[in-house]
């Protein structure tokens, strides 16, 4: 049983065929009242379990599924290119929007997540076709040119955010679950 601010959720597992499944829980509907020391009552809400928990701004389902994760953050990347495709940015007005506001906004919780590959790319297409134009980089231009060093004669642009923070994950956890 798990136990959250504002809800609570409740996992159980059935045998069958020698594999362990989830258990539906249709039959819960009750909600807990907790009262504190000076009497002041809180309402926590029972939440099935395949719904999505919000907890560092981190969506995950008691079962481990990221599939409301990736939706949150695919929202997110289209709204960030959204704002710069309607905005007039110069090269240096998109390069500090790309560094300080759309890539740590974006790849922050990254570094708890296990996307696969294709996910990954999804998101990083949305971003690729607005930044890069804006940027003044042709979008067809072969990614080890975009993304290389600018000692080894590439544009150095770091739209490549997604493998090397899911690297980090697990010290990133740690650290906050001390």
């Amino acid at each position: 049983m798990a136990f959250h601010k504002y809800n609570w959720q409740i996992l159980t597992w059935l045998a069958k065929d020698g594999d362990m499944i989830p258990r539906e829980q249709n039959t819960i509907n009750g909600d807990i009242h907790l009262t504190d020391h000076c009497g002041q009552q809180s309402l926590i809400k029972y939440k099935a379990h395949t719904e999505a928990n919000v907890g560092l701004d981190f969506l995950l389902t008691p079962l481990g599924s990221q599939d409301f994760e990736l939706k949150k953050r695919l929202e997110q990347t289209k709204e960030c290119a959204a704002k710069v495709a309607a905005a007039s940015l110069s090269f240096v007005e998109a390069w500090l929007a790309l560094i300080t506001h759309i890539l740590p906004k974006v790849t922050h919780p990254m570094m708890l997540t296990r996307f696969t590959k294709q996910q990954l790319h999804t998101l990083a297409v949305v971003l690729n076709n607005v930044m890069l134009p804006t940027l003044g980089v042709n979008r067809k231009m072969k990614r080890a040119v975009v993304y290389g060093s600018l000692d080894l004669g590439g544009n150095e642009i770091p739209l490549h955010w997604h493998y090397p923070r899911q690297k980090e994950g697990i010290g990133h956890l740690l650290r906050h679950l001390r």
